[in-house]
């Protein structure tokens, strides 16, 4: 076998190795188990969104935005910060301040596709995070 096609072969090998290691760790985590993976590649949001939003779609998608049904060892209830009706959840907040288009975020997180839905997300999630801190 030439060289070439041996670093070729031995690269492969190790990505794919390293995926079904990334998908197998995902599924351990409490925080990750819902997220799905189909090819070993940065997602796309990472590159098209500005980082701001970016890092808001990467901390929705891994529970770790600071709402209360993502830190619930953190408030002593669930209830909207903002409305009291509600509880606070990602979809919550997403169609709390406006009544958005998008009919399942989980979805949207998951597949990562539609950046516009992603944005859509991301600056309602600035927007809460704003509010609430202030």
């Amino acid at each position: 076998m030439p060289k070439e096609s041996f670093k070729k072969l031995v690269k492969k090998s190790v990505c794919n190795f390293a995926f079904e290691m990334l998908k197998q760790e995902c599924k351990l985590q409490s925080k990750t188990k819902e997220l799905t993976y189909n090819e070993f590649k940065t997602q796309n949001y990472l590159s098209s969104m500005k980082p701001k939003m970016a890092k808001f779609i990467s901390q929705a998608r891994s529970q770790t935005i600071d709402i209360k049904t993502h830190s619930k060892f953190k408030y002593s209830d669930t209830d909207c910060r903002l409305c009291g009706i509600d509880e606070e959840s990602l979809e919550h907040i997403v169609k709390c301040l406006d009544k958005s288009h998008i009919l399942d975020i989980h979805e949207s997180l998951n597949n990562c596709k539609n950046i516009l839905e992603l944005e859509t997300i991301a600056h309602q999630v600035d927007k809460f995070i704003d509010l609430v801190s202030n």
